[in-house]
């Protein structure tokens, strides 16, 4: 084995450790609730009427979309 293909080795194993899929996964699961709170923020705004109905609306449409994010 050449030291190139060995070095290629080490760098593919030092990046593709569970540990770092489990970095990868939180990030992904950080951007999901932004985008989540941001579509239920501006659904709230739609569709809230006032100040107590657009924050129950805005907890209705979080849940909702992450229900949907689990199936």
């Amino acid at each position: 084995m050449s030291k190139n293909a060995i070095v290629s080795l080490n760098c593919y194993l030092l990046t593709h450790t569970p540990a770092n899929f489990n970095i990868e996964l939180k990030k992904q699961n950080k951007m999901n609730k932004l985008i989540r709170t941001l579509i239920a923020g501006w659904g709230a705004k739609k569709l809230g009427g006032g100040c107590i109905g657009t924050i129950i609306t805005f907890i209705i449409i979080y849940y909702l979309l992450g229900y949907c994010d689990r199936m």
